[in-house]
């Protein structure tokens, strides 16, 4: 079993977090849990990293950039962004100071060149094992009805009606989205895949899905001939095709796939903060699209057992393992997490193939290490 942790040392603008501090922390959690590997980032601080690449390399373990692909970068690069539904960029989500949720088109070559920019002159040189990728998505409806509803800039708009979608006749339905009773009027939700009533819908989510992975397979071509290994950060999947991702797809490129399993979570990413978003900007009631996915909205904070067969279907169809990212830190009003619902995630995904113990390690109580180090240990 792989277990991952993720440190959050500083954003592209901000202060780097002293490596002294990581490595006592991560000293502290080596002790008690069998980490595999460590995600770091996207602080630009070369010292920390090479600090802790050196530190990890001499207990064998991996050290991997966390890199956010279509948001965040344009504070280092020139980054061009989505275009909304209302013909305009969608507002931003400032989370912190340092991760804004400003998103930028995945269709446009402008894009990934600049994450390889950024990688190269940034990062490059430090000697990571491997890169994870963040944000590998269009923006959600965190980001408003028109942050949910991208991109149509030029490029796009002839992207999509290449693929079949009349792009006019979707634009006048966003105002008639409440009418549907569903999403869009989805219909039927299996294995992470929606069916939608209305073809012209079906193309628009499918084709989303189609440009993100022809961009991400470019991506991760050229880190991979730069000699690193791959990890994902995803949506979980009930929620990843409203955003662009076919898991199932993406982890072909991947060496280990994260769902974001953030039950708790009132924040992007969130499972209960995420649905909301979505149903309360296209205005439609929460029952019916519950009862489509098979999810119980009645459980608190979150379906639980929905969740566990989100992970099981991923795993019967996807080679990449599978390592769900359940929250170990505690951020009051954001993750109220406490020792009892570490627990029950890990319960919850003891057939899993691991986990990615997110999304800070730096803001994760000692009493939520130990529950997860207890648990590890009754598991065998």
């Amino acid at each position: 079993m792989q277990i991952v942790v993720q440190i959050r040392n500083g954003g592209f603008t901000g202060t780097a977090v002293d490596s002294h501090l990581i490595q006592r922390r991560l000293a502290a959690a080596l002790d008690k849990l069998p980490i595999t590997k460590v995600i770091m980032g996207w602080s630009t601080d070369a010292t920390s990293y090479r600090d802790a690449a050196e530190w990890l390399a001499a207990r064998g373990v991996d050290l991997y950039l966390w890199l956010p692909v279509f948001s965040e970068l344009g504070s280092l690069a020139n980054c061009s962004p989505v275009i909304g539904c209302f013909g305009d960029a969608p507002r931003k989500y400032q989370l912190d100071e340092d991760e804004n949720f400003e998103f930028y088109c995945p269709n446009n070559p402008t894009n990934t060149d600049a994450v390889i920019d950024v990688w190269r002159s940034q990062f490059a040189s430090i000697g990571f094992t491997g890169v994870f990728l963040d944000k590998i998505r269009y923006p959600s409806f965190v980001n408003g009805l028109d942050g949910g509803l991208t991109c149509f800039c030029a490029r796009c708009r002839q992207t999509f009606t290449d693929a079949g979608v009349d792009v006019d006749k979707l634009l006048r339905d966003v105002d008639s989205l409440k009418t549907m009773g569903t999403p869009f009027g989805a219909s039927q939700y299996a294995d992470g895949h929606y069916r939608f009533d209305d073809d012209n819908w079906q193309r628009y989510f499918d084709t989303r899905c189609d440009i993100v992975f022809e961009s991400l397979k470019s991506i991760c071509t050229t880190l991979r001939a730069d000699g690193c290994s791959i990890g994902l950060d995803v949506f979980a999947p009930f929620m990843s095709h409203f955003v662009g991702q076919d898991i199932r797809r993406l982890s072909t490129l991947a060496d280990f796939v994260k769902p974001m399993m953030y039950a708790a979570t009132a924040a992007p990413a969130g499972l209960p903060f995420e649905m909301g978003a979505m149903l309360n900007e296209i205005g439609v009631p929460r029952q019916p699209y519950c009862e489509i996915i098979g999810c119980d909205d009645s459980q608190t904070p979150f379906d639980l057992t929905f969740c566990a067969r989100q992970i099981e279907q991923l795993r019967a169809h996807t080679r990449s393992p599978i390592l769900p990212g359940i929250e170990i830190n505690r951020i009051d009003g954001i993750a109220p997490t406490d020792t009892e619902y570490i627990t029950r995630c890990l319960d919850t995904y003891s057939q899993s193939d691991g986990f990615v113990l997110s999304w800070n390690l730096l803001d994760a109580p000692d009493a939520h290490i130990d529950a997860v180090s207890k648990w590890l240990s009754r598991a065998g």
